[in-house]
């Protein structure tokens, strides 16, 4: 090397100066010149971080072995805009490459916290209406899983629309004064058990205006060898009969509903 590719050489590295990214810690060259043009400030190739350099600046590199004479000068910035640096290719990618699996360790923690939270959600909703879903039989097994978790406990199916009124019968009733009985025979044509229903009688008048209504629990209308506590079987007719009050002879017609 000549004298004066020596003392050039020299210069250069006087005026070379290392900063460190305070956001993602990677290292770089930079020349004062730069510095001065750019009034201290410089962009993180790494990070895009724009910060201050002169806070962080040092005369060596006190990771890395000495540059070699020769190296050029990095390219001068434009007055007032911050540097574009990139960080230094070291042999030694420790400080780089740690950065990497934090941040993808970072992304999956927030990833499956936001799945569990998602999944809370929609346990918590499930719960709120699990008496409607319960009533649909794809859902039942999912629902009673769920149910296994959080200690509560599924509604029983019902499906009123299937409990048939095979014959009916209302006549005075043989042994009360100003009374009538019913009797008559309901069957379950749903595929599964299902509680028995209330059964509700409407009287109405000639103008069809309601006049009386009763209302029957099992235990008033199922005879005494039957537990109303027990679910209806399916495919079963069952006789019933009830006593009520005569509603009168504004009563011309009467009609039955379950509920």
């Amino acid at each position: 090397m000549t004298g004066f590719a020596a003392r050039a050489a020299g210069r250069i590295l006087e005026d070379t100066m290392y900063v460190e990214c305070p956001q993602c810690h990677a290292l770089y060259r930079i020349s004062r010149h730069q510095l001065t043009a750019a009034d201290g400030w410089v962009r993180c190739g790494e990070c895009q971080h724009v910060f201050e350099a002169r806070e962080t600046l040092s005369d060596e590199d006190e990771h890395h072995p000495q540059l070699p004479l020769g190296y050029p000068d990095p390219p001068a910035a434009e007055s007032g805009a911050p540097v574009a640096t990139a960080p230094l290719d070291t042999g030694d990618d420790a400080v780089a490459a740690s950065k990497r699996p934090r941040g993808w360790l970072a992304t999956l923690a927030w990833s499956l916290g936001i799945l569990a939270l998602l999944a809370l959600l929609a346990g918590q909703y499930l719960l709120s209406v699990r008496d409607q879903l319960a009533q649909t039989p794809a859902l039942r097994p999912w629902l009673a899983q769920l149910c296994e978790l959080r200690g509560c406990t599924l509604p029983p199916l019902r499906a009123l629309n299937r409990i048939e009124l095979i014959s009916r019968n209302v006549f005075t009733h043989p042994n009360i004064a100003h009374a009538l009985m019913l009797t008559a025979t309901i069957d379950n044509t749903a595929p599964f058990p299902q509680p028995y229903p209330v059964l509700q009688i409407s009287f109405s008048n000639l103008q069809g205006k309601t006049v009386a209504i009763g209302r029957f629990k099992p235990a008033q209308y199922l005879p005494p060898d039957i537990n109303p506590r027990q679910s209806m079987p399916p495919d079963t007719p069952i006789a019933i009969s009830v006593s009520f009050k005569d509603p009168g002879p504004q009563a011309v017609s009467y009609e039955f509903s379950f509920h």
